[in-house]
């Protein structure tokens, strides 16, 4: 699934896990990171999020996975995912996050109509089903078709609860 190699330096620093049900994504100048204590849960997180090849490195504390972000490179971003046992997840920003990065990445990782969101404390959360890598990604596209008066995600934040969705 990965290679074995030399992983490029991360301006910001990359954050530990915090049990082998943590991931966590640094997102930086179109490089993404995926630290983990569970070798399985880092490299199905970045196969989802990663386009190309992608370089893992074992760690004492776990493994850290780089490779070229599937999404808009110019965005920066921490974000944690919280796998649960039953395959679902929850999607949380650690630092000054977009929205549509966030929603982005959500879009990469979960299932076809499984996502819903909820603006918390800490910002968008978002909770879903995680997808398995032969899946079809949900692209914006699919997501917000004009038949479904879905609202804009600028729009969606400023809501307490809100269900993305289904395509067509």
């Amino acid at each position: 699934m990965a290679e074995t190699g030399k992983i490029p330096k991360s301006k910001a620093q990359l954050k530990r896990p915090v049990d082998k049900h943590h991931a966590f994504l640094l997102v930086e100048e179109g490089h993404a990171w995926v630290t983990s204590c569970n070798r399985e849960l880092a490299e199905t997180f970045s196969t989802l999020i990663m386009r190309g090849d992608s370089v893992t490195v074992t760690k004492t504390n776990g493994v850290t996975v780089c490779g070229t972000y599937a999404g808009e490179p110019e965005q920066n971003a921490t974000i944690i995912l919280d796998h649960k046992p039953d395959a679902h997840f929850k999607l949380v920003p650690l630092s000054d996050t977009p929205s549509s990065l966030l929603t982005h990445v959500a879009r990469l990782i979960g299932r076809h109509n499984s996502l819903t969101s909820q603006e918390r404390q800490h910002g968008l959360t978002f909770r879903g089903k995680l997808r398995k890598p032969s899946e079809p990604i949900e692209t914006e596209a699919t997501a917000l078709t004009p038949e479904s008066k879905a609202v804009s995600v600028k729009e969606k934040v400023s809501t307490e609860s809100v269900k993305i969705p289904k395509s067509r």
